[in-house]
């Protein structure tokens, strides 16, 4: 809509040259006015491209901050996964090693020490 109004306008302003000029054409007039208008158009295109250039980096910032959380999340998931297992194999380790131990010692590891008075205490209840 607007360039038509543009178009009615710009003939209006021819009109009114030709009949204030007797009707001679100002080129000069002209190729500066279409000068002007394409400085209007570049300078238009520049701040829609600076918008839209903000608006790339705004968004560019956001999934880069995403990424970056997801990213620690995943850290810390792996940090709290491999505590646990060294947790996990350290109590073991420490078992198996307290049985050798005490096996080598002629001892009874502790489970087996509670097993053993389990089944004398039932043995001496059965004897009464």
């Amino acid at each position: 809509m607007s360039e038509i109004k543009q178009h009615i306008d710009n003939s209006n302003r021819l009109a009114d040259q030709l009949a204030r000029d007797g009707g001679i054409l100002d080129l000069g007039a002209i190729y500066a006015g279409a000068q002007r208008a394409e400085e209007e158009r570049a300078e238009n295109q520049r701040k829609i491209r600076e918008v839209a250039a903000a608006a790339q980096a705004a968004r560019d910032k956001e999934l880069t901050g995403l990424l970056a959380k997801a990213g620690d999340k995943v850290r810390q998931d792996k940090e709290a996964t491999a505590a646990k297992e060294i947790k996990e194999a350290k109590a073991k380790a420490d078992k198996e090693l307290e049985a050798k131990i005490r096996k080598q010692n002629g001892l009874n590891s502790t489970e087996e020490e509670a097993k053993k008075n389990a089944y004398r205490s039932m043995l001496n209840k059965i004897k009464k």
